[in-house]
């Protein structure tokens, strides 16, 4: 059973790819010189910092200090927790659909491992920062234990992910090393050792892993989408790691492969 996979479309003009070569060209003195040690340097704590918060999300400092108890005491933990009593009380009149973009992904990874009961039917993630190893010891597990909950992964194109300008005040004129900040945490945030501990939320991060998911049942409720960039897609599909939020993300015809994100032109 193949996992569902839908490629994306380069519908970038000449022009464009044209204007930002020359750019690259003319400003990679500046990054290597500047941006590099800049985002190397002071991108690591950051990014571990953040990380920190979505742990205290669920386990509290308290928890640590004044002794470990069998339930999580964070703040999100005892929301979910209530929500998941209401849940239980009437469980055929709700409809729950898990959403995570970027770090919101890590927060949901933890959420299935801390209440792996929680019931979900869908669960989306949209340019996911949590691992492909993450991934795999958080939705794999929650996934065979709910066997009809579907779960779908959205990224950027690839050339979007690799190729996205920090050009914020001049168009083309981008100091920064370019990349998503998927990118930059694979090249800068991070130390991954292997294609695992790559951001799921990278399109070809997810293909080179895509073999580990062997169980058929498992595959076929398993979804990856690459939405396309460039030209008549601009308007209407993300083309940055941010844009996701500009879209009704909550609505199926966008998350859906065969969906279309913002109304597309054929």
């Amino acid at each position: 059973m193949a996992i569902d996979i839908v490629h994306g479309e380069d519908d970038r003009s000449w022009a464009d790819m044209s204007f930002a070569g020359i750019s690259w060209a003319l400003l990679e003195p500046v990054r290597l010189l500047v941006a590099a040690p800049l985002i190397d340097g002071f991108g690591t704590p950051a990014w571990d910092n953040m990380l920190r918060r979505t742990q205290l999300l669920f386990h509290s400092a308290a928890e640590f200090r004044d002794g470990h108890t069998d339930e999580a005491r964070g703040d999100l933990a005892l929301v979910v927790r209530r929500l998941h009593e209401q849940l239980q009380k009437e469980p055929d009149d709700w409809e729950v659909t898990l959403v995570g973009h970027s770090m919101g992904a890590i927060v949901l990874n933890e959420l299935l491992r801390e209440f792996p009961d929680f019931p979900a039917d869908t669960i989306v993630y949209m340019a996911a920062a949590c691992s492909v190893r993450d991934f795999r010891q958080s939705v794999i597990p929650y996934l065979q234990r709910h066997p009809k909950t579907q779960f779908y992964n959205l990224s950027l194109h690839h050339k979007a992910e690799e190729r996205e300008r920090w050009d914020l005040l001049v168009p083309y004129v981008d100091p920064a090393m370019r990349g998503s900040l998927l990118t930059w945490i694979d090249d800068f945030f991070s130390n991954p050792l292997t294609p695992m501990d790559k951001t799921l939320g990278q399109y070809v991060n997810f293909l080179r892993t895509e073999q580990i998911h062997s169980s058929p049942s498992l595959r076929s409720r398993i979804h990856q989408k690459e939405f396309s960039v460039g030209g008549k897609f601009v308007a209407c599909e993300p083309q940055q790691h941010g844009d996701f939020s500009r879209f009704p993300f909550w609505q199926e015809s966008f998350y859906r492969p065969d969906g279309s994100a913002g109304g597309c032109p054929e």
